[in-house]
C-alpha cells in the first residue's frame, strides 16, 4: 500500500481497528518514517471513546449512586447536620472532595427544586381527587355506571395517596431549606 493510501486508511479506519491491529499500523508508520501525528490523534480519540464507554449496568449504577448520595446529603441536612459534618460524612463514604463540595453548594437549590416539584404533585393529587369525586357521583349512563364509579374511586384513592406522600416529602425539603437558612444565618452572625 502506498504511503498516501496508508495515511488515508489510518485517518478513516484506524478508529475501528482492534488494539493489536492498531499497534501493527503504528509499527508500519514508524518503519516507513511517516508522521505518527495522525495515529496519535486517532489513539487519543480511541482512549477517550473507551473512557466514555459504559455498560448499561455501569450507567444505571452511577445514576443510583448519585441518587443515593443526594438522598444521604438531604437526609443529613434535614437532621440538622452542618455542611462540614456532611462533607466529612460524604468523604468517609468515598465521595471525592470536589464532588462533595459541589453537592453541598447545590443542596439549597436542589431542595427548593424538590419543593416546587412536590407542589406540582400536590396539585395533581387534588385534580385526581376532584375528577374522581365528579366521576363517582355524576355518572349518568347506566351501562357504564359501575365502570365509571370504579374509575372515580381509583382517582380518589390515587389522588389521596399522591397528596399524602407529596405533603410529607414537601415538608421534608422545607425542613432542609430551613436548616440551610439557619446555618447561613449562624455563619453570617459569626463573621459579623
Amino acid at each position: 500500500m502506498p504511503d498516501e493510501e496508508l495515511i488515508r486508511f489510518a485517518k478513516n479506519e484506524a478508529q475501528h481497528l482492534t488494539m493489536e491491529s492498531f499497534h501493527l499500523l503504528k509499527a508500519e508508520f514508524e518503519f516507513r518514517n511517516l508522521s505518527i501525528g495522525v495515529l496519535e490523534e486517532v489513539e487519543t480519540d480511541r482512549l477517550l471513546s473507551e473512557i466514555n464507554k459504559q455498560s448499561t449496568f455501569e450507567k444505571a449504577t452511577n445514576i443510583e449512586y448519585a441518587e443515593m448520595i443526594w438522598k444521604f446529603a438531604l437526609d443529613q441536612k434535614e437532621e440538622g447536620k452542618t455542611d462540614p459534618e456532611i462533607l466529612n460524612a460524604l468523604i468517609t463514604k468515598g465521595v471525592s472532595l470536589p464532588y462533595a463540595s459541589m453537592l453541598l453548594e447545590s443542596l439549597e437549590s436542589k431542595s427548593k427544586e424538590l419543593v416546587e416539584n412536590f407542589d406540582t404533585e400536590i396539585i395533581v393529587g387534588w385534580v385526581l381527587i376532584i375528577a374522581g369525586v365528579i366521576t363517582f357521583y355524576l355518572v349518568g349512563i347506566e351501562t357504564f355506571k359501575t365502570i365509571m364509579a370504579l374509575y372515580g374511586l381509583i382517582g380518589i384513592i390515587g389522588g389521596a395517596i399522591r397528596l399524602s406522600t407529596s405533603y410529607s416529602k414537601k415538608k421534608k425539603y422545607h425542613t432542609v431549606c430551613d436548616n440551610i437558612k439557619k446555618e447561613k444565618e449562624i455563619l453570617n452572625n459569626l463573621y459579623q
